[in-house]
């Protein structure tokens, strides 16, 4: 039994969810034959107070700003229907999007670029930014593995960028898996995270493969999955960590995902959507098995995030010249979705 605000953020996830665009309608998105036929398109549903003008579909960055805008009203919403407990889990998982701000402000001024505009309206973990300037002590116990992540990497003296990547992925996935040890949620939905941490720890593993830096794997041996590990570590190529980490049930069908997509489109980011698609399938099949039960309030917490991305996939890739049948192969990924 769970407590009345957790049943009223059902009820409300599901009133909620019937704002979500439909496959079909992210197909209609992909078939515009231009950026004003797009814009038009767009016009039409809740991303239109974000995209008045053509001007609005030019800047990357700008793109990705205007559409998280939506995606962190979404969400803010449902976790102030929360109760305390529950929200602090969500708020765990959902720091994913701190731990990134944190990393692109990092990665600019490591380069000495400009420091991107604020893509991420607010924090789901306050204090995350602070650790930016930060070299004392974390301002939460909850940041202190992204401090230490952070610490870790300053006292290497290499400001290297791919073990910061690293660092930052084992500091979330330490914070996360903390967090999962409570019984406020029920097995299948720790197993589901649980899953999503392994996925992420594999992707950013292999980046660092794809980018030549497997050397920067060892920081993660205590974290990941071990059999994942050991064949991660092991492989000189790109193909080759693919082909084998294939061999493991658990990261199978990632993998040939991530080939097939990568043979026709090389971009890394591409395998968090990937990944985070395979999580929200599994999401919809825990929900569908209970309307009335929490599952169907993270089901719609990951639906809106999928929505987010798939959005951007589909107007940066519009407005950058990707084909309409490349971009429908690569959302198709969870076509799974026009059955519901």
């Amino acid at each position: 039994m769970f407590s009345g605000k957790r049943l009223y953020s059902v009820i409300r996830s599901h009133g909620l969810a019937l704002h979500l665009l439909s496959y079909k309608d992210l197909l209609s998105l992909i078939d515009t034959e231009d950026l004003d036929q797009l814009l038009e398109k767009l016009r039409n549903t809740e991303y239109g107070k974000f995209f008045r003008t053509r001007d609005d579909l030019l800047d990357n960055r700008e793109i990705e700003a205007r559409i998280n805008k939506l995606m962190y009203e979404r969400i803010s919403y449902i976790l102030s229907l929360l109760d305390e407990k529950m929200a602090g889990i969500v708020c765990a998982y959902l720091s994913k999007y701190d731990i990134e701000r944190l990393r692109r402000t990092i990665y600019a001024k490591r380069f000495e670029q400009e420091v991107p505009i604020e893509v991420f309206p607010a924090e789901f973990l306050p204090g995350v930014y602070q650790l930016i300037e930060m070299k004392r002590k974390p301002p939460s116990k909850e940041v202190e593995p992204i401090f230490r992540a952070m610490e870790e990497w300053r006292e290497s003296g290499e400001e290297d960028i791919a073990l910061l990547d690293m660092l930052l992925e084992r500091s979330y996935a330490e914070l996360l898996t903390k967090k999962l040890k409570t019984r406020l949620i029920d097995k299948k939905l720790r197993e589901l995270f649980r899953k999503y941490v392994d996925g992420r720890l594999v992707v950013v593993c292999l980046r660092a493969i794809y980018c030549d830096r497997a050397d920067r794997i060892q920081v993660l041996q205590e974290t990941m999955d071990q059999e994942a590990y050991d064949i991660l570590s092991a492989t000189k190529s790109f193909e080759e960590a693919l082909k084998k980490i294939s061999t493991l049930n658990r990261y199978s069908a990632i993998a040939k995902r991530i080939l097939t997509v990568h043979k026709e489109i090389e971009e890394p980011l591409l395998w968090e959507f990937i990944l985070f698609s395979d999580l929200l399938e599994r999401a919809c099949l825990i929900a569908r098995r209970n309307f009335v039960g929490v599952s169907y309030t993270i089901w719609y917490i990951l639906r809106t995030e999928w929505e987010s991305q798939a959005i951007r996939l589909v107007v940066i890739g519009k407005k950058e010249g990707v084909s309409s049948e490349t971009l429908r192969r690569i959302v198709g990924i969870a076509s799974y979705l026009s059955k519901y």
